[in-house]
């Protein structure tokens, strides 16, 4: 058997959030976080009837260049797990 875990950067390297890679994601900007909000949700909706197994929220976000400190993507991602509530 095949497992697959499909993943959304949450705006790591700028990817998802809209934001320029200098200074990078802001997980405390609205658009940013919007962005990014749209991107997890176009991924689950695209792939809710399919073989996946598993989705992940982030990729290595928690140390690099091109994101706000980690205290705000944290909170960011405990706000982003409430959905669809």
């Amino acid at each position: 058997m095949v497992s697959v875990i499909m993943g959304d950067f949450l705006g790591k390297y700028a990817i998802g959030s809209g934001a320029a890679w200098n200074p990078g994601t802001d997980y405390n900007n609205e658009t940013h976080k919007k962005n990014m909000i749209e991107s997890v949700k176009a991924m689950v909706m695209n792939l809710r009837m399919s073989l996946i197994f598993c989705l992940a929220l982030g990729n290595e976000n928690v140390y690099g260049y091109a994101a706000t400190p980690m205290n705000s993507r944290r909170h960011f991602l405990n706000s982003l797990m409430k959905w669809p509530r």
